[in-house]
Order: C-alpha cells, then sequence, then structure tokens
C-alpha cells in the first residue's frame, strides 16, 4: 500500500461500495421527463424515408418532436393528418412547430395571408401541437 496516500485506497473502496450499493445502472431510467428532437435537425434522413426517420428518432429515445418544413397543409410535403399519424405510430408527440407563413404581394391580398394563417393553426392543433414558433413573415419574389 502506498503510504503517501494512506486514505486512497479506503475512499475508493467506500466509493465503489456505495455506487453498487445505491443501485446504480448504466441503463437510462425513465425519469418522467420527455425528451425532444427538432426535426430539422435530422431533416436530410427525413426526407429521404419519413417512417425510417420517425423510427429512428423514436428508437434514440426521443419522446416528442418540433416539426419543421410545414407549408399550407404539408410537413415536409406530406399532408398533416398523415404526419401526425405516423407520429403517433412510433410514439412521439408534437409539442411545437417551426412554421412560415408566404406571402407573395403580387398575387394575392392580404386577407389570403390571415387564411393561410389560420389553416396553420387549425393544422398545429389537430396535431396536438402545444406552441408555434414563426421566425418569419416571407414574401415571396421571383
Amino acid at each position: 500500500m502506498d503510504s503517501r496516500y494512506p486514505f486512497r485506497y479506503f475512499f475508493c473502496s467506500i466509493f465503489f461500495f456505495v455506487i453498487v450499493l445505491s443501485g446504480y445502472s448504466a441503463e437510462p431510467r425513465n425519469s418522467g421527463k420527455r425528451i425532444g428532437s427538432q426535426i430539422s435537425s435530422a431533416r436530410s434522413l427525413l426526407s429521404l424515408d419519413l417512417e425510417s426517420g420517425l423510427i429512428y428518432i423514436s428508437e434514440r429515445g426521443y419522446t416528442t418532436i418540433e416539426t419543421y418544413g410545414y407549408n399550407n397543409g404539408l410537413i415536409m410535403g406530406h399532408p398533416v393528418d398523415e404526419f401526425a399519424a405516423l407520429v403517433l405510430k412510433y410514439g412521439l408527440t408534437i409539442t411545437s412547430s417551426h412554421a412560415s407563413v408566404r406571402y407573395d404581394p403580387f398575387t394575392e391580398d392580404f386577407g389570403g395571408t390571415h387564411d393561410k394563417r389560420d389553416r396553420l393553426i387549425d393544422d398545429q392543433l389537430a396535431m396536438g401541437c402545444k406552441y408555434i414558433v414563426i421566425a418569419n413573415f416571407r414574401y415571396v419574389y421571383d
């Protein structure tokens, strides 16, 4: 035993037994917390195959997502109801949505933009989404 560190082995063994007796496990515990993913970070994978991408996200332990790519009733090119059904199929929920409302001042009136906004809100509520992030209001130019 090294005489320079007389308590070293004692504290290491105490630490070891505390860990073992406390029931420490390398397996993740379900603490009731929901861990979410912003699906824009996996958009490359999801654009190739939406269903496989959602399976991948779910298998990684995520329980909720923030949607990405909403455009006039479609999320990443899929109808909102189909997208929501796939999300539920793989045990995920939709907590928030990153969306935008596009406005073309040359072809539509501002009232049409209000209709798009109302549809966006209705679609998000239909999916069970609680929060909507509208990062910008886009003007469409050619």
